[in-house]
């Protein structure tokens, strides 16, 4: 966690405008085909998950307009995605962004279940639904909305696509 701060803090003293944290979720083992080497000097690995961590980096300063946090739109379902922005939109008092990926890693997929990455088309038509229905998620709320009868849910947003199906 002290990494990301003192990032944070380096970049703001620097005038930087914001701060991109890339995330992935494998071990490389591009060299040699084998995770030894990343393993033993702490390559990219172990990682903990950035997200959480955004909220404390942002409190380091005060002038970076925002974090960007990456999400992958091939392991990361809608709902969590457009919950956790949300969180930490409210967390970053509106200083967070996003950095949408489709995934680049047979390995990375392996991690989620899959023997291998989808292809790219396959992922760019999945990202475009992901889009949607985060979209979707996040207007079904207008601003300072509240519902308090229950008996008429006028602020329930569901999405049905041809790879996730939510109900908001």
């Amino acid at each position: 966690m002290t990494f990301f701060v003192d990032l944070a803090a380096s970049l703001e003293r620097a005038r930087f405008d914001y701060l991109l944290v890339e995330d992935t979720s494998m071990v490389e083992d591009a060299y040699g085909r084998s995770m030894e080497t990343t393993l033993k000097y702490g390559l990219l690995a172990p990682k903990c998950d950035p997200v959480p961590a955004d909220p404390a980096a942002d409190a380091a300063h005060e002038n970076t307009s925002a974090s960007r946090v990456t999400l992958s739109t091939s392991f990361y379902h809608p709902f969590m995605a457009a919950r956790t922005m949300t969180t930490l939109d409210h967390l970053t008092d509106g200083r967070v962004g996003l950095n949408v990926v489709t995934g680049s890693s047979s390995r990375a997929a392996q991690q989620y279940g899959y023997d291998e990455l989808m292809l790219h088309s396959e992922r760019y038509e999945m990202a475009k639904e992901w889009m949607e229905a985060v979209g979707a998620l996040w207007d079904s709320w207008e601003q300072g909305a509240v519902l308090v009868d229950e008996e008429t849910p006028t602020l329930r947003r569901s999405h049905e696509g041809a790879h996730r199906r939510l109900r908001g």
